[in-house]
């Protein structure tokens, strides 16, 4: 459903809305075979340069948790002792930048996006980078392009996701014929 009717469903008396956690994951990808990302201090600024919160309440109206792990709380193989989500540091950002020899203001490059989905969470990615001085655009692209371009290296920065439909770590991971 649309997170706008949220508010209207759990009001009315005649409707019990359970919550849970779900399973899937949005997350941005740097291709660290690309320049800058190729250098491990540019990767670990840009992550302390992102406000996870701000992104999960522009993109999701805050349902959801921010993580630095592939899995979901909700998904069998999920361990709390190894989520290492950066926290928001924008200062300790610009000083990995400097450490890493960039110059700011820095174009970057383009941030890809599937066709429908991923604009608001690209929106406050692009604001936390320009408060670093790092600049980038967006593309949005028909779905089948966009995971083309992702699954080849045809990218600088992409915002996909990776779910389990039914709880099981692995069954994105490993399949049968």
């Amino acid at each position: 459903f649309a997170l706008t009717s949220y508010d209207e469903i759990v009001s009315d008396p005649n409707l019990v809305a359970h919550e849970w956690l779900g399973t899937g994951i949005v997350y941005f990808t740097m291709n660290h075979e690309v320049a800058p990302f190729d250098n491990k201090l540019v990767r670990q600024a840009m992550n302390y340069a992102v406000d996870r919160d701000f992104i999960l309440q522009a993109d999701a109206e805050g349902f959801g948790l921010a993580t630095g792990e592939m899995l979901s709380e909700s998904t069998f193989g999920y361990s709390d002792k190894i989520d290492k989500t950066y926290t928001y540091d924008p200062e300790k950002a610009k000083s990995l930048l400097e450490e890493a020899g960039i110059t700011t203001p820095m174009d970057i490059g383009t941030i890809k996006i599937p066709d429908g989905w991923g604009q608001a969470a690209a929106e406050v990615f692009m604001e936390c980078l320009a408060d670093i001085g790092l600049n980038v655009t967006t593309e949005s692209l028909e779905m089948n392009k966009f995971y083309d371009d992702v699954d080849f290296g045809n990218y600088e920065i992409a915002i996909t996701n990776w779910g389990a439909s039914d709880a099981d770590g692995n069954s994105p991971i490993y399949t049968s014929d």
